[in-house]
């Protein structure tokens, strides 16, 4: 007997204690290493709660028929619970993808910093909630009475329902809806963040993240050729499991890729390469002195030659200030060196060094002493 349910199930168990793990994680980064949990991260714990209710449906309509032919369904009286969980799953989906993607756009008001993304992203906010809540209510009413929708296989039950034409029209819109606001969220942040400076390995690992969202567009895509399913009323439990399925992996997808965008700060923590800190970044640039009145800078493999005997003796660190995705900038390092004597160096775009010196009763500035090139 050919059982699409189990199939379904797998991907959902799969998914479930994936996004569990990693919103977990999330939170923990949020309230303990950054200290600073957000609307972006209680909006995600609440749509973990809707993707447990949203499991639990999908696990009560495979037990009763989902996945299966009509044909293949005992007793025949399961084929009535089997459409209503099915009901019910579809509509806790439209409600988890709304709050996904208000996270997802909460999480880049963030990172913003243009007021003109700040405007944008409220605009696509006000829309993703007036998709679903209109997604929601079309879907919830499309039968008078609303269990007529799962009821409608009995013989002796009356009601009225949208023509199949009408559902099908509403799966197009809902779908096309749901790819715009998927491949705008992937995009934006290489809009946002492909001229910010900072290190090109922790931007390009971020923007990265962040557009992994795009995958939940190419789920949706792909799920457009089963919207016609929706109104089959030969074998509907049967023909419905593939956009199930994949509907079941646009949510997991969705969910994981919000989440790893905000774990930067816990893998920096652990040391993984890519995901550091403009801050962090900084300090690995250092001047050591070189004996007989110079000095040598290591940044990556290069070496640079600092001319002049003024850094003898001392090792320096040199900071680059740069504005950070917060809209924070970094404070500039003052190099440590004798309490009578501070040597400042600053190192610009062109890698210019102009060094500063001054006493600790007066202070007075000299002109460039070297350069790096």
């Amino acid at each position: 007997m050919a059982n699409r349910g189990d199939k379904l199930m797998g991907a959902a168990y799969f998914f479930l204690v994936l996004c569990t793990i990693l919103v977990a994680l999330r939170s923990y980064t949020r309230a303990f290493v950054v200290r600073n949990f957000g609307w972006d991260d209680g909006i995600m714990v609440f749509a973990l709660v809707i993707y447990f209710v949203f499991v639990a449906f999908l696990k009560m309509g495979t037990h009763y028929g989902i996945g299966k032919h009509l044909v293949d369904i005992q007793p025949p009286y399961n084929i009535v619970p089997a459409i209503k969980y099915l009901s019910m799953f579809e509509m806790s989906y439209i409600w988890l993808t709304g709050f996904i993607k208000l996270s997802i756009s909460s999480t880049l008001l963030r990172l913003v910093v243009q007021r003109r993304y700040v405007y944008f992203l409220y605009c696509t906010m006000a829309a993703n909630i007036i998709v679903t809540i209109t997604s929601f209510f079309l879907f919830l009413l499309h039968c008078r009475p609303v269990s007529y929708a799962w009821e409608q296989v009995l013989p002796h039950k009356e009601g009225k329902c949208f023509s199949w034409t009408a559902l099908v029209v509403i799966g197009y819109s809902v779908c096309a809806a749901t790819i715009a606001l998927d491949v705008l969220y992937a995009s934006l942040p290489w809009v946002m963040f492909w001229n910010l400076n900072m290190p090109r390995k922790t931007k390009g690992a971020l923007m990265f993240i962040l557009s992994l969202g795009v995958s939940a567009a190419v789920v949706n895509i792909i799920r457009i050729k089963y919207v016609k399913t929706l109104g089959d009323k030969k074998d509907p439990l049967w023909l419905i499991a593939p956009a199930l399925f994949l509907t079941v992996v646009e949510v997991g997808m969705g969910m994981t890729a919000s989440c790893l965008a905000s774990l930067r700060p816990f893998l920096r923590k652990l040391n993984f390469g890519g995901f550091e800190s403009q801050n962090d970044s900084n300090r690995k640039r250092t001047l050591q002195s070189k004996t007989g009145g110079g000095g040598t800078m290591n940044r990556s493999s290069e070496v640079y030659q600092l001319d002049g005997g003024s850094a003898y003796g001392k090792n320096l660190t040199i900071t680059e200030t740069a504005r950070s995705p917060s809209g924070t900038s970094d404070d500039d390092t003052t190099l440590a060196g004798d309490p009578a004597s501070v040597n400042v160096i600053k190192v610009t775009k062109a890698f210019s060094v102009r060094e500063q010196h001054s006493q600790a009763s007066s202070s007075t500035s000299s002109s460039p002493h070297g350069s790096l090139g």
